[in-house]
């Protein structure tokens, strides 16, 4: 899993790098930013593919002072870190042996699992009362625009949909 959307991940973070180069080379010409498309694409499908290890990276970047496209040298292996993680985590359940779990366990998912689908509704909301403000029509402006905008609630709502089916497992017992 980390070699496949790494690969795809180092495409998108060569083009970025690219893109930052030509818009510092056209300075103020867009007095409205870079066009989201071919300028801003690679940074939304970055962010969108990466969220979790964005997220974690993006603190330590600030600290450094990294701004882009220098940041990347610690967002792309934090996405790298990211998916070895979840690859690692689906090898392990396919190999592990069913264990007793406990109610605890199904207490704390349950409860992360109320916080991830409550920032999800929140961020959702959000999005969709700034697009009836500001952006009009939702898939009418630019699509990608709006992944933008949903990678965050698109992110919640499946960590809130993998802990729902962990806490559904948790307290069943299972013999070998």
């Amino acid at each position: 899993m980390p070699c496949a959307i790494g690969a795809f991940s180092a495409v998108l973070t060569a083009w970025d790098v690219y893109n930052w180069k030509i818009i510092a080379a056209m300075g103020m010409a867009w007095d409205t930013g870079a066009p989201i498309w071919p300028y801003q694409t690679s940074d939304i499908l970055l962010r969108l593919i990466n969220f979790p290890g964005f997220v974690a990276a993006m603190p330590l970047a600030n600290s450094l002072g990294l701004l882009a496209p220098r940041y990347h040298f610690v967002v792309f292996p934090a996405g790298l870190v990211w998916w070895w993680i979840v690859g690692f985590g689906l090898d392990l359940r396919r190999a592990s042996q069913p264990h007793r779990r406990r109610w605890r366990v199904f207490i704390s998912l349950l409860i992360c699992f109320v916080l991830l689908a409550t920032v999800a509704c929140v961020e959702g909301t959000s999005v969709l009362d700034w697009y009836r403000k500001y952006g009009g029509d939702l898939w009418g402006i630019n699509r990608i625009g709006v992944l933008r905008l949903v990678t965050p609630t698109l992110w919640s709502a499946a960590a809130a949909l993998v802990v729902a089916i962990a806490a559904k497992n948790a307290p069943i017992e299972r013999h070998s």
